[in-house]
């Protein structure tokens, strides 16, 4: 038997933006919940009705018109045509009330079951009810079970129809630049598309994504979720630019095609302006690439910072002594800053002549800058062998890095040192280490280690420890060159 509607079921209309229940209109046959089954005169909504999405898409456009011959900034036309969407969509919602109940007709009538003097409506395959005012379908949502749901699609469906509105307003402009200005048409083209494969438009991406995939599963005809059917969607919004051109070429699909004009309509350039030719092409493509390297940077050191919090966590554990709890345990000696240096992060003492502060670095600052042990080679905190050809230091010149060990063992180098500004203490973060100086490594084998550091000034002992620890680690001590003051 076709499951009968009554006053919790949804349904939404292919002309509009919000999912809608009915109204009953008679008090028969009333349900456990308190509501009412529906029958073909059931025409009325409860609460906000389906909203009108093209006087929306209207309101939208006009808006985001007004702004452009304004000469209003692209994101200034884009604020304006969503703020235009919500004004047309909460009077598309007025409009579509219960004045267009008289130009709806149910379809899905149950003729064997009356519920008073009228047929209920029932649940068959198919579109449910027409509304004749724009020829719009109305079919039933099971998905869709509260009004909250419903007031988050038409949240949504009213911000899209303003990107839509902005989108039509610059395939305007971009038709008439492709016929007047076709070289600005594509660079502008280029550059914004080439911002779509950014990190930041990968992110905008997934957004559209992942509406796609929940307004697949919130306007799905089947109850439940089926994975095939959201994540296509899914898909399909995330490539959007993609999609729009497979069907353009394919299709000839107006709504497509404005969206690639859209692309070349757009300003690209810098103020507001259209984009300069292929340089600035290019130079969006070098800034797309740059997003994902840093991002990639930026993935890698935390995962740095993961590997070494797991590491001090397995030391912490490793210094446990039993009736005691855990503890911090020097493992080396250590060596405080001189009292010469002291102050040198607040820009006071030593370096106030000079108007500069020494940078000293946090725990999570000096992660990247670790070195590791990887089959009896040095490398860096990325995994590569580490080398101080390039290298330089204020002592000694080129060809060698600063560096220093904490009380654990765990040595970091710079090949950059800084007067005034990045020192032996940027790396101890101005606390007491256990080896500092300056280290030569050809291509990951140490060939030399001197205790060069006036901030510590550390004694020939130091050198012993750092050779200790290497050794602990299996590096080859056997021909390094020891060097001091």
């Amino acid at each position: 038997m076709d499951e009968i509607f009554d006053e919790s079921h949804y349904f939404v209309c292919s002309g509009g933006l919000k999912p809608a229940s009915m109204k009953s209109n008679q008090n028969i046959v009333k349900r456990e919940d308190g509501k009412y089954y529906l029958t073909e005169y059931s025409l009325k909504c409860y609460a906000i009705d389906f909203s009108c999405k093209w006087v929306a898409l209207l309101y939208a456009i006009v808006a985001a018109a007004l702004a452009l011959l304004l000469s209003c900034p692209a994101g200034w036309v884009l604020l304006a045509a969503i703020i235009g969407a919500g004004v047309g969509a909460a009077l598309g919602a007025a409009m579509c009330g219960d004045m267009a109940a008289i130009m709806r007709v149910w379809v899905a009538i149950k003729t064997d079951a009356q519920l008073g003097e009228h047929n209920a409506v029932a649940n068959k395959p198919g579109v449910h009810m027409i509304c004749n005012a724009f020829s719009g379908q109305i079919t039933y949502v099971p998905n869709v079970k509260s009004e909250f749901h419903a007031l988050v699609l038409f949240a949504g469906n009213t911000l899209m129809t303003g990107l839509e509105g902005f989108m039509y307003v610059y395939a305007f402009r971009g038709a008439g630049m492709l016929i007047t200005k076709p070289l600005q048409f594509f660079a502008n083209f280029g550059v914004n598309y080439l911002k779509t494969v950014s990190v930041a438009g990968f992110a905008g991406r997934t957004v559209f994504g992942a509406w796609g995939g929940f307004s697949a599963y919130s306007n799905s005809s089947t109850e439940g979720f089926h994975a095939e059917e959201v994540f296509t969607d899914a898909g399909k919004s995330f490539g959007f630019a993609e999609m729009a051109a497979y069907h353009a070429v394919t299709e000839r699909d107006p709504q497509s095609i404005a969206l690639l004009l859209s692309l070349g309509g757009i300003p690209a350039g810098r103020n507001s302006k259209d984009a300069n030719g292929l340089a600035d092409v290019k130079a969006q493509g070098n800034a797309a690439v740059d997003s994902w390297k840093n991002a990639g940077e930026k993935v890698a050191n935390e995962l740095i910072k993961a590997k070494n919090a797991a590491r001090d966590f397995r030391e912490r554990l490793k210094s446990q002594k039993k009736g005691n709890g855990a503890h911090e345990k020097s493992v080396y000696e250590t060596k405080a800053l001189e009292n010469d240096y002291i102050g040198e992060e607040l820009g006071e003492g030593w370096v106030e002549p000079f108007g500069t502060k020494v940078k000293y670095l946090s725990a999570a600052e000096k992660a990247p800058y670790e070195l590791f042990v990887k089959d009896g080679k040095i490398v860096d905190a990325k995994g590569n062998l580490y080398d101080t050809k390039n290298a330089g230091t204020a002592h000694s010149g080129k060809g060698k890095s600063i560096f220093v060990m904490d009380e654990n063992g765990r040595i970091y180098a710079s090949k950059t040192h800084a007067v005034g500004e990045f020192h032996h203490s940027s790396l101890g973060g101005g606390k007491p280490v256990a080896g500092a100086g300056e280290i030569v490594v050809d291509n990951g084998k140490v060939t030399e280690i001197s205790n060069r550091s006036g901030h510590y000034q550390p004694d020939q002992r130091t050198n012993a420890q750092v050779l200790e620890e290497l050794k602990s680690r299996e590096v080859d001590i056997t021909d390094i060159k020891i060097e001091g003051y």
